[in-house]
Formats: structure tokens, sequence, C-alpha cells
């Protein structure tokens, strides 16, 4: 997956839901301030029940307020969600992770090749011995999510619906 591909699924759980195309350039304008191009909106789409996507949201902010990337809060304690991700041999470190009103996935990696990022020089003089989703990818995202929504209103998506049904435990035969 692109890292286009992660901020478009996620950007569907945030809207409850409703997918948006994702898009790259919002507008472009001239020295003169003239607008030469403005996105128009494409197509929008309900593709996950808003119950659905608000329990997801609801998950995945398990993530940032007691999972892998606690340590990186947004400002404000606004409301947040998202994944932490590292392939095998720790090639490439994920984090994808959004608010209602925004949805930012992060990458790092070496673009020509599947190179570890264990034990580099610059990287353990920071005090990252490998690099994982939660190390430098949701430090990048903190960083450019909280200049992102300064003066933006912190909202809260709506609480998730009550389960229907009382939890239980699976056993699958020939395992405990």
């Amino acid at each position: 997956l692109s890292p286009m591909d992660l901020a478009s699924g996620a950007q569907t759980l945030a809207n409850t839901g409703v997918h948006r195309d994702p898009y790259m350039i919002e507008r472009i304008e001239d020295a003169r301030g003239t607008v030469l191009y403005q996105y128009q909106s494409a197509s929008i789409e309900q593709t996950l029940p808003a119950e659905v996507a608000i329990n997801a949201a609801d998950v995945m902010r398990g993530v940032i307020e007691r999972g892998t990337a606690r340590r990186t809060p947004l400002e404000d304690d606004r409301p947040a969600a998202g994944k932490t991700g590292t392939q095998d041999n720790n090639t490439n470190a994920w984090f994808v992770g959004f608010t209602k009103q925004l949805t930012t996935a992060v990458w790092v990696g070496d673009p020509k090749a599947y190179t570890p990022m264990v034990r580099i020089p610059e990287f353990v003089a920071d005090g990252v011995a490998k690099v994982t989703g939660n190390t430098y990818p949701v430090k990048i995202w903190k960083t450019f999510m909280d200049a992102a929504l300064q003066g933006v209103p912190n909202v809260d998506w709506d609480a998730p619906v009550a389960p229907t049904r009382n939890q239980m435990r699976l056993y699958l035969p020939g395992v405990d």
C-alpha cells in the first residue's frame, strides 16, 4: 500500500464511513494570486455503516491512548486514532493517524531497497536502535498534525454504540 492508500482508508473511518477520493493538490495560484487550478471534490460515497466506522476509530484510539503510540498524543488532548506498523526486519515503518478533520500517513524506509533500519549510527545517537512504526513515523505524524491543526476546533467522534450482546471468549480447537 502507498501512504495515499493508507490515508484514504483511514479518512473513511475518520469521516464515519464516508469515503472521498484522495487528491494531492488543493489549489494552484500564480504570482498575482489568480487561481489557476482548484480541486473539485469527486465522488463521495458511504462505504461503511457509520456505526462500524465509529467503532473502528474508537478501537484505533487505543493505539494513541494506551498502545504503541501512547507516548505521542496530540496537543490539547485532541482526540485522535491511528495504527503503527513495521515490516519484517525493520525495512519499512509506518504510522497512519487521524482526527475528525485531518488524516496523515507517514512512511519511513529506503525507497530503493528493503534496507533494515537497525543500528544506524544517526538513529542510535537519537536513542533509536531500530526504527519501528512507533518511533520516527509517529513522531513525524505528531509534529505535522500539531502544527496543521493549530486553530482548528478540537472535536471528537460520537460515542460508539454499546454492544448488543455480551462478550464471549472463543476457543479454537487445539488452542488454549
